[in-house]
Protein backbone atom coordinates (compact mmCIF):
# COMPACT_ATOMS: atom_id res chain seq x y z
CA UNK A 1 0.00 0.00 0.00
CA UNK A 2 2.87 2.39 1.07
CA UNK A 3 4.65 1.68 -1.90
CA UNK A 4 1.18 2.08 -4.38
CA UNK A 5 1.16 5.65 -2.76
CA UNK A 6 4.55 7.03 -3.16
CA UNK A 7 4.01 5.76 -6.87
CA UNK A 8 0.90 7.45 -7.28
CA UNK A 9 3.21 10.35 -5.64
CA UNK A 10 5.46 9.92 -8.27
CA UNK A 11 8.34 8.42 -6.61
CA UNK A 12 10.46 6.29 -8.67
CA UNK A 13 8.98 2.63 -8.50
CA UNK A 14 12.57 1.51 -6.70
CA UNK A 15 12.70 3.83 -4.19
CA UNK A 16 9.07 4.13 -3.21
CA UNK A 17 8.49 1.69 -0.40
CA UNK A 18 11.62 2.97 1.39
CA UNK A 19 11.05 6.52 0.84
CA UNK A 20 7.73 6.18 2.30
CA UNK A 21 8.46 4.24 4.96
CA UNK A 22 11.34 7.10 6.00
CA UNK A 23 8.65 8.87 5.86
CA UNK A 24 6.30 7.36 8.03
CA UNK A 25 9.18 6.56 10.89
CA UNK A 26 10.04 10.31 10.91
CA UNK A 27 13.61 8.93 9.29
CA UNK A 28 12.75 11.97 6.61
CA UNK A 29 10.08 14.17 6.15
CA UNK A 30 8.66 15.20 2.65
CA UNK A 31 9.36 18.97 1.68
CA UNK A 32 5.98 20.52 0.32
CA UNK A 33 5.77 19.61 -2.66
CA UNK A 34 5.73 15.89 -1.49
CA UNK A 35 3.31 16.79 0.62
CA UNK A 36 0.98 18.16 -1.83
CA UNK A 37 1.40 15.65 -4.05
CA UNK A 38 0.36 12.67 -1.61
CA UNK A 39 -2.47 15.05 -0.09
CA UNK A 40 -3.95 14.81 -4.32
CA UNK A 41 -3.02 10.90 -4.24
CA UNK A 42 -5.26 10.14 -1.74
CA UNK A 43 -8.08 12.80 -2.32
CA UNK A 44 -7.36 15.37 0.53
CA UNK A 45 -6.28 18.28 1.14
CA UNK A 46 -2.72 19.02 1.92
CA UNK A 47 -3.45 21.02 5.46
CA UNK A 48 -4.57 18.30 7.04
CA UNK A 49 -0.98 17.30 7.02
CA UNK A 50 -0.83 20.46 9.02
CA UNK A 51 -3.38 20.19 11.78
CA UNK A 52 -2.42 20.16 15.37
CA UNK A 53 -5.29 18.51 16.65
CA UNK A 54 -8.13 16.19 16.09
CA UNK A 55 -10.71 19.06 16.17
CA UNK A 56 -8.93 20.91 13.94
CA UNK A 57 -8.39 18.16 11.32
CA UNK A 58 -12.52 17.87 11.39
CA UNK A 59 -12.90 21.34 10.72
CA UNK A 60 -10.73 21.00 7.67
CA UNK A 61 -11.86 18.28 6.95
CA UNK A 62 -15.94 19.31 6.94
CA UNK A 63 -14.72 22.92 5.20
CA UNK A 64 -12.75 21.06 2.44
CA UNK A 65 -15.49 18.58 2.26
CA UNK A 66 -18.01 21.67 2.30
CA UNK A 67 -15.99 23.20 -1.07
CA UNK A 68 -15.47 19.80 -2.93
CA UNK A 69 -19.57 19.71 -2.58
CA UNK A 70 -20.11 22.92 -3.64
CA UNK A 71 -17.94 23.04 -6.86
CA UNK A 72 -19.80 19.70 -7.63
CA UNK A 73 -23.49 21.05 -7.27
CA UNK A 74 -21.85 24.15 -9.27
CA UNK A 75 -20.61 21.51 -11.64
CA UNK A 76 -23.54 19.65 -12.25
CA UNK A 77 -25.90 22.80 -12.42
CA UNK A 78 -23.97 24.26 -15.25
CA UNK A 79 -23.09 27.46 -14.01
CA UNK A 80 -19.95 29.49 -15.30
CA UNK A 81 -18.89 32.29 -13.02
Amino acid sequence: MKKKLGIKAGLDEAVASSRMNHYEQGVHEPDFTMILRLAKSIGISAALFFCEDNALAEQVWELTHANNRAAVSKGANGSKD
